[in-house]
């Protein structure tokens, strides 16, 4: 009750702060590919990338330049911005899995208030308990959209892609976030992206 309870506060909170914007939080484990893939939607590097984990320390807002929604980024609490064409709000979220908690804090406060989600995962992370359990668990009675992207599919052959997505979709239907949608990108050779936007 005291989740849907907040559920209510916060969605009758977001029709009140610039409605006209779409906000859409970027969800994953450490090393899911969560930058690489905002970078690769954006066609430029505005968001940090790379080896050292957990790269992404606090949560980024990525939106058009020179159309900053303040009352919005406010009450999200997101302090980094970055710029991309286009008319949407894209978040980086700290890593679910992080070493620290207060990553997942921050994650788990946003998940509840942006418009829709992108679940990041990767061949070798998609099946992560933590992931299933904690996560989607909570996701399936989120009011945002949610949507879930194999990352890193050039790292693996055709059939190695199709058992995984037939795998994820399994998982998915066993949490009760049969709904979501499924997707496969590659970040480096750019396969996929364009059906994500």
């Amino acid at each position: 009750l005291a989740r849907i309870r907040e559920l209510i506060d916060v969605t009758s909170e977001r029709s009140e702060v610039d409605p006209s914007w779409c906000v859409i939080g970027m969800l994953g484990g450490t090393g899911a590919g969560k930058s690489s893939l905002v970078n690769a939607l954006s066609g430029g590097e505005v968001v940090t990338a790379g080896v050292r984990r957990p790269t992404t320390n606090e949560a980024c807002a990525v939106l058009p330049r020179g159309r900053e929604p303040q009352d919005l980024l406010g009450w999200l609490g997101v302090a980094r911005r970055e710029a991309l064409p286009g008319d949407t709000v894209v978040i980086d979220l700290p890593d679910i899995d992080s070493v620290e908690a207060s990553h997942a804090e921050i994650t788990d406060r946003l998940a509840l208030r942006v418009d829709a989600l992108v679940v990041v995962v990767n061949p070798q992370k998609y099946a992560d308990a933590r992931l299933h359990d904690e996560w989607l668990a909570r996701l399936r009675s989120s009011h945002a959209s949610v949507t879930v992207v194999l990352t890193h599919i050039d790292t693996i052959s055709r059939p190695e892609r199709d058992a995984i997505e037939q795998d994820l979709r399994r998982l998915l239907g066993e949490r009760g976030v049969a709904q979501a949608e499924v997707l496969a990108v590659s970040s480096t050779t750019g396969e996929g992206v364009r059906t994500l936007i």
